[in-house]
Parts: structure tokens; sequence; C-alpha cells
């Protein structure tokens, strides 16, 4: 499944929201060297129970608006 990630690096109280199909994530990280990209991945990772690599950041590595693809496991 693919979906739309608004990403919030620098936020004081990491969490996930569903925002009408919208996922905004919240990650501690700043937007540095990738480090808030790999907590958005890990926070997608135990909202959708799934191992991280199952999440695959399909497009926008450097924008705040992302696209990630949760694969399924069977």
């Amino acid at each position: 499944m693919k979906i739309q990630v608004i990403a919030h690096p620098n936020s004081k109280r990491p969490h996930v929201e569903n925002r009408d199909g919208v996922f905004h994530v919240y990650v501690s990280p700043p937007p540095e060297d990738g480090k808030a990209n790999w907590a958005v991945i890990g926070a997608l990772a135990e909202h959708f129970d799934v191992p991280r690599f199952e999440v695959e950041l399909k497009s926008g590595a450097s924008a705040k608006i992302k696209l990630f693809e949760i694969h399924e496991v069977d």
C-alpha cells in the first residue's frame, strides 16, 4: 500500500496521526543526514506493525511531503 506522509522533524512528542488518509509523522531527530527519514520509517513500521525493511521511501527524501510504500507481511 502507498501512503502520503508529511514529516515533522524536531518534535518533542513523537507520534503518528492519520488525517483524512495523509499520515503526519512527528519524530525527534533533525532533518540532517537522513536521520529524520530513518525515524519516520521506524515510526511507520511500528504504526503498521511491520518490520522496518517492509517500509520503503519511494519519493521525497529531502522534502517535507513524502511517498512511502508499506509492503504487506504474510
